[in-house]
């Protein structure tokens, strides 16, 4: 405003009539208009993201096909299967002009969503590239947390992939990151020992059986973090329990009969001994137990399989190196069994989407990197190696892959994703929490269900404090 004051008066301008005073006015009026609406203009070409700049968010396709120099970082979980580490090598191996770095978190979701929640929030640059659980999608692109990554998954190619893991990537209309891991629960149980299951009772009667013999029956992750929403969602569903969140994510509803027939499963397994009383059981655990003829029954995810293979004939002694072996050679895998016999095996879909955090320090290498695991070649090694279930549906459909009977027994299951909300981590502390105390509660079904309508009540608060 002062550049355009000192113009109008260099024009030596003066009114001589109450006319022209009026003139002056209105063009006094009307270039101060001008000069803010200029100003105005400069300010939001100033303040406009350019869609190539990191601040835009949203990726560059061109970014996975150039050649982006640099550092990139890789952060997950636990990699219990090995198959980050592989990923790093083959990158590095690949490109010369960009070293991929491998940081390892807890294997526990619960953690791991705390650490990279808090990375992100507070502006750190620790990682290009999460390997982010599926359950926190939602929140994480809620919080505008990530880059968005609908230019690089086009229709075309956002087809290749497996449609439930495009939708757990979707918020909003945009898709927040790229397939990598699909997971879906399966029974794994020792076949020179017991029938194949037909149903979870008969699972419990089976491994109630072995107890008796003082061979632990039934072992699954019933620590108090995610893991345990898990199973109790898998049993609650396969009893027929609707999803604990309506589909608009507004209203609880957890608190039914067949949720209660699904805690009261696990109370009773565990005061007839039918699954250990250990205060913790993580997926890695229970394997490792399972491996040394421990257990006849293991409820756990794909990776089982490819360590079970692996840690065939290892051990500090020769009765664990035997164990092991026998452990690899007599396992078969089955679909999680139905509620009742003849009724629909019941998962629960799991998996990590690859996504580029907003404080990413090279997004460029970042998208070259996703690129480059989600590719056909990675993904066939993924499951060869490592026992993934493939996240590309050619390579799923493929009959020429080594963990068939994996694949077709996830094929075979019915997969019901976690409700694709913000709140959800809040809810499932909530959930896992309430089902510990029931397990580790008294042998009273008024106990359990007062727990279960408690459950149900935090639940809601918590999708009350969010809503509009």
């Amino acid at each position: 405003m002062c550049l355009l004051s000192s113009k109008l008066v260099s024009v030596g301008w003066v009114p001589d009539s109450e006319s022209a005073s009026k003139t002056s006015r209105l063009l006094v009026i009307a270039l101060a208009i001008g000069a803010s609406l200029i100003v105005a203009g400069v300010l939001i070409a100033l303040l406009k993201p350019d869609p190539d700049e990191p601040s835009a968010r949203a990726v560059n396709p061109a970014w996975a096909v150039g050649s982006p120099k640099g550092p990139v970082r890789f952060c997950s979980g636990d990699d219990v299967s090995g198959a980050q580490r592989r990923t790093q090598r083959d990158y590095n191996d690949r490109f010369q002009d960009s070293t991929a770095t491998f940081d390892e978190a807890s294997f526990v979701a619960d953690s791991q969503h705390d650490l990279y929640l808090k990375l992100i929030e507070e502006g750190r640059d620790d990682c290009d590239v999460i390997y982010l659980d599926v359950i926190y999608m939602a929140e994480f692109a809620d919080k505008n947390l990530l880059y968005d990554m609908t230019p690089y998954l086009t229709p075309a190619r956002r087809a290749d992939f497996d449609d439930q893991m495009i939708e757990s990537a979707q918020h909003n209309g945009k898709l927040w990151g790229v397939p990598k891991q699909r997971d879906v629960g399966v029974l794994y149980y020792r076949a020179d020992l017991e029938n194949p299951p037909l149903s979870w009772q008969d699972v419990y009667q089976q491994a109630k059986s072995a107890s008796a013999t003082d061979r632990p029956g039934l072992r699954l992750p019933l620590g108090s973090f995610e893991g345990l929403t898990v199973v109790f969602l898998e049993l609650a569903y396969a009893a027929g329990a609707p999803s604990i969140v309506t589909p608009d994510g507004e209203r609880a509803r957890i608190r039914g009969p067949q949720a209660l027939a699904a805690l009261k499963f696990l109370r009773d397994a565990k005061r007839e001994g039918v699954i250990p009383d250990l205060e913790q059981q993580t997926d890695p655990g229970n394997l490792g137990v399972y491996e040394l003829g421990r257990a006849t029954f293991l409820r756990g995810w794909p990776f089982v399989a490819s360590r079970l293979r692996e840690d065939a004939g290892t051990g500090d002694s020769a009765g664990a190196q035997q164990a092991r072996r026998a452990a690899a050679e007599k396992t078969a895998i089955i679909p999680l069994p139905p509620w009742q016999s003849r009724g629909d095996s019941i998962g629960i879909l799991g998996g990590h989407e690859l996504v580029i955090p907003k404080t990413a320090p090279n997004p460029a290498a970042a998208m070259r990197l996703i690129d480059f695991m989600a590719s056909s070649g990675q993904v066939r090694k993924d499951e060869r190696e490592d026992s993934q279930y493939p996240v590309l549906k050619a390579v799923a459909d493929d009959l020429d892959v080594r963990h068939r009977k994996l694949i077709d027994a996830i094929k075979a299951t019915t997969v019901i994703p976690r409700p694709a909300i913000p709140e959800y981590a809040d809810v499932s502390t909530i959930i896992s929490a309430g089902v510990k105390e029931i397990i580790d509660g008294p042998d009273d079904d008024d106990f359990a269900q007062e727990k279960l309508d408690e459950m149900h009540r935090e639940v809601q608060k918590v999708l009350d404090q969010d809503s509009p």
